[in-house]
């Protein structure tokens, strides 16, 4: 047995991947009245994945970023993360929500900054918003 616990402990250190520490932390994410709605990984675009389960953003959902012209001032464009719903047989996914769904506050698009950027901040902006109607770990 002790054998074959030290082949196990070589093949992890050979493959850094097999290790069982390696492997990315888990989170449960619950909403406002404390349900769990998803099971996420840490690790790169784990705000992303927060909002499409917060949201539960199917498949043919649009999440992007929107101007929105009401809070633009003079020059300078005002730039929203929004949510489009797919339609499901010609009609939208409900009545009420034809339009955009705003997941964040306005942000001010600066002259020069990347969109990948600007993105990156209306997702923050959005998350913030998540956390501070109750959502959490």
């Amino acid at each position: 047995m002790h054998e074959l616990a030290s082949f196990d402990r070589l093949i992890a250190l050979s493959h850094p991947s097999l290790s069982p520490l390696n492997k990315p932390a888990t989170h449960l994410l619950r909403d406002p009245e404390g349900q769990i709605v998803s099971t996420l990984s840490s690790g790169p675009g784990l705000a992303q994945s927060i909002l499409l389960a917060a949201h539960r953003i199917a498949a043919g959902d649009w999440l992007g970023l929107l101007a929105d012209e009401n809070r633009a001032r003079g020059l300078q464009q005002a730039w929203r993360l929004a949510l489009l719903r797919a339609e499901r047989h010609g009609k939208p996914r409900t009545q009420r929500d034809g339009g955009p769904l705003w997941l964040s506050p306005a942000l001010p698009g600066r002259p020069g900054l990347a969109p990948a950027l600007l993105r990156q901040q209306a997702q923050a902006l959005a998350l913030r918003q998540l956390w501070q109607q109750g959502w959490r770990w």
